[in-house]
């Protein structure tokens, strides 16, 4: 370890061609080995694929606690809406489809 800054690393990871990376509410996140691009509603869609049904403060806990992502409810909400996420009002939680 050199000690450098992380965005030195960062920027190694991405010239070499092996990461796609996006911003999340400040984080970044890197996606190994992807052929196309990668945002952060690609990335919200992975999670609510994984944790289908979870509540707003649900996902914005888990968000917060397995990445590192503290992500206030107003950019959750507009995040999910561009990644096409479904939210049940009756039921409370995420969805990747409205079945």
């Amino acid at each position: 370890e050199l000690q450098l800054p992380t965005p030195f690393y960062e920027s190694l990871i991405v010239l070499e061609g092996r990461a796609k990376v996006c911003k999340f509410a400040g984080t970044k996140g890197f996606l190994v080995g992807a052929a196309s691009s990668f945002t952060a509603a690609d990335f919200l869609r992975y999670v609510v694929s994984v944790y289908e049904g979870l509540d707003k403060e649900g996902l914005v806990s888990l968000l917060e606690m397995e990445y590192g992502i503290e992500c206030p409810l107003a950019l959750l909400s507009a995040v999910a809406h561009n990644a096409g996420l479904y939210y049940d009002d009756i039921g409370e939680g995420y969805y990747t489809t409205k079945e």
